[in-house]
C-alpha cells in the first residue's frame, strides 16, 4: 500500500493540468500525504473535518510565488509591446522609442497584503526586480506549452499563469497560488465565457456582501455569481445574453 502511495504522489506531481477551471490534483497529495492517510485511518468523517476546516493545498513560498507572478505579468506586458513595435516597423512606420516598453510596475495582492514589484527586461532573456530597495536579477525562458522557466541563482522555478477577470492564478512548480488585481466592487462582471441565466435578485434589489445575485450557464454547468459588498444589483443585460469573461453584468 506504501508504495501505491508514493507511486500515485508521484504521478500526480508529475500530472500537469491547464485550463479555465482548477482541478482537485494538488488537494489530492495533500489528502495522501497526512499522517491519517498514511496509518489507513481515514474515513468519511476525517474528510468532513478537513473541509470544516478548510484545508488547503501546500501554497508556494511567498517571496518566490511573488517574483513568478510578477514576471509572468511584466513579460506579458513587454512581449505585447516589443511585437506592436516590431509590426510597426514591417509596415515601414517609424514608431516612437516610447512606444517600446522595458519597465513594468506590477501589483499583486495576496492574503490582504499588496506587493509593488518595478521590473525591468535588460536583455532578450533577462530581467531585473526591484521591491523594497532590492534588486534581483532573473533568467527567463518561454517554454513551447506558454509556460515560463525561471532561473534566480541557484534555484529554478518552472509556471505557468492564468489571467482571469479579477485575478492571476499562478503556479509555482506545481503549486498554485492566486493574486488579486485592483478592482471596482461596484462593476459586478462575468467570471467566465458563457450565457446569463438570471439574476437572482430583482432589478434595484438589495444584497449583502457574499449574496448570490446572478446564475450563468458555463460548458452546460451552473455557476453562481456573488456581490463583493452589500449595495443594491442594477441590471445591465438580459437573461440569455451571450457572455464574453469581464463582461459587464450588473452595478452595484
Amino acid at each position: 500500500r506504501e508504495e501505491a502511495r508514493e507511486n500515485m504522489v508521484v504521478a500526480l506531481r508529475d500530472l500537469s493540468i491547464r485550463g479555465d477551471f482548477r482541478t482537485t490534483v494538488e488537494y489530492l497529495i495533500m489528502l495522501m500525504e497526512t499522517e491519517h492517510f498514511l496509518l489507513n485511518k481515514f474515513h468519511t468523517g476525517w474528510l468532513d473535518h478537513l473541509i470544516a476546516m478548510k484545508a488547503h493545498a501546500e501554497k508556494p513560498d511567498p517571496l518566490s510565488a511573488v517574483v513568478c507572478g510578477a514576471l509572468h505579468v511584466a513579460y506579458t506586458t513587454v512581449t505585447k509591446s516589443t511585437a506592436q513595435y516590431q509590426s510597426s516597423i514591417e509596415r515601414g512606420l517609424s514608431p516612437s522609442a516610447e512606444t517600446l516598453i522595458t519597465t513594468v510596475d506590477v501589483e499583486l495582492i495576496n492574503d490582504n497584503v499588496k506587493y509593488a514589484i518595478k521590473i525591468t527586461r535588460s536583455s532578450a532573456n533577462s530581467y531585473f526586480l526591484l521591491m523594497n530597495n532590492s534588486v534581483l536579477e532573473v533568467e527567463v525562458h518561454r517554454m513551447k506549452d506558454g509556460g515560463l522557466l525561471l532561473a534566480t541563482g541557484s534555484n529554478s522555478y518552472l509556471t505557468y499563469m492564468m489571467d482571469e477577470v479579477d485575478r492571476w492564478r499562478v503556479v509555482v512548480n506545481g503549486k498554485t497560488v492566486v493574486f488579486e488585481k485592483e478592482r471596482d466592487p461596484t462593476k459586478l462582471r462575468s467570471t467566465s465565457t458563457g450565457k446569463l441565466l438570471q439574476y437572482v435578485v430583482e432589478d434595484g434589489g438589495h444584497v449583502n456582501a457574499d449574496d448570490p445575485y446572478a446564475e450563468i450557464e458555463v460548458m452546460k454547468m451552473v455557476m453562481t455569481l456573488r456581490a463583493p459588498e452589500c449595495g443594491r444589483v442594477l441590471h445591465l443585460k438580459r437573461p440569455g445574453a451571450v457572455l464574453d469573461a469581464g463582461m459587464l453584468l450588473a452595478r452595484l
